[in-house]
């Protein structure tokens, strides 16, 4: 599980009755057929559905999420999230607490897509500790050793991260890595079409049927005129 939300009936919760179930993504067509037949959504009656209550095991991530959010866009999301490795994933989170790429699912997708445009370096948390890894480990500077025991490490690790442009998040190193990030979704229309699970219930003819009466009804009654004044309605 990476999310749930409580997917609500649109129409219903505007007529003043809520209908709503708790949804886990990812899902699949056949689970979301069910959910919707549960809360009412049809196809017919009724055919829009939001999203709240956001949760997840993911630090940072519900927050990044909008009511305007689609289902199809959170499910290809966590999809994505859900076949990430373990350092793709501690990439994602640090660049979503640091506070880039989301604004919305799309954003994260986008995020999700383009995970390798950043480099996370796992407990390097000062610019002192980064300082000597550039200079030790990675050998961008030779420091002399009589000299080494007044160089200023913290000092040499904020230069550093100044010109990598670089942030601590999460108790580790966050920088971009040279990849360049591409913009791939822009919203529904953009989501695979095998990732896509909104999907009305299939309904038997009888069911058909009676939804259809429903809605002719429904029409009829508000293209009733209204009686006279000082008449009753018969």
């Amino acid at each position: 599980m990476i999310l749930t939300a409580l997917m609500t009936n649109r129409e219903k919760y505007q007529a003043g009755e809520v209908s709503g179930i708790r949804v886990i993504f990812p899902t699949t067509k056949e689970a979301m057929r069910e959910a919707l037949k549960a809360i009412g959504v049809d196809g017919i009656r009724c055919r829009e559905v939001f999203l709240t209550e956001h949760d997840s095991n993911l630090s940072g991530f519900c927050h990044c999420i909008n009511q305007g959010d689609s289902v199809d866009e959170l499910n290809y999301l966590c999809r994505l999230l859900s076949d990430m490795t373990d350092t793709e994933l501690a990439t994602f989170q640090a660049v979503v607490e640091y506070g880039a790429h989301n604004g919305s699912a799309a954003d994260l997708i986008n995020l999700a897509l383009n995970v390798e445009s950043y480099d996370f370096y796992r407990g390097v948390d000062s610019d002192k500790e980064l300082g000597h890894i550039y200079a030790d480990d990675m050998g961008f500077i030779q420091i002399p050793e009589e000299v080494r025991p007044y160089f200023d490490f913290a000092a040499y690790g904020r230069k550093v991260r100044s010109d990598d442009k670089g942030c601590f998040v999460n108790g580790s190193y966050l920088i971009r890595s040279g990849v360049a990030f591409e913009e791939r979704c822009h919203g529904p229309e953009d989501i695979p079409p095998e990732h896509r699970v909104f999907e009305y219930p299939k309904l038997n003819i009888r069911e058909r049927l009676a939804a259809y009466t429903e809605v002719s009804k429904q029409a009829a009654q508000r293209d009733k005129p209204a009686p006279e004044p000082g008449r009753e309605e018969r």
